[in-house]
């Protein structure tokens, strides 16, 4: 992620490291670099037992839930509603900006 670079949309993935911890961002400051980069939304994959384990993530996890931004996705059909929801809320952040 390129300093000061600003995408419409972030997607994040995380990854498990072999001791169980998050591989692909265990330092604060690689977060928030990396979420801070977003003018839309940012989407985090990863596995959940795994972030909350994080004091950091477990954070965001919950601040997500308490926001109810947060989407379990256990099946296709779950993947192709929050895919459905995403594309909703995309279209509708381009329309009210041209508002």
């Amino acid at each position: 992620m390129a300093q000061g670079r600003e995408k419409y949309a972030i997607v994040i993935s995380t990854i498990r490291d072999r001791d169980g911890g998050i591989g692909s961002f265990p330092e604060p400051k690689k977060l928030n670099v990396a979420l801070t980069r977003a003018k839309h939304c940012s989407i985090i994959c990863g596995h959940m037992t795994t972030l909350r384990c994080n004091d950091l993530w477990n954070k965001l996890v919950i601040d997500a839930e308490k926001r109810e931004l947060f989407y379990r996705v256990t099946s296709y059909s779950n993947a192709d509603t929050l895919r459905n929801r995403l594309f909703y809320s995309e279209v509708k952040a381009i329309f009210e900006n041209c508002i």
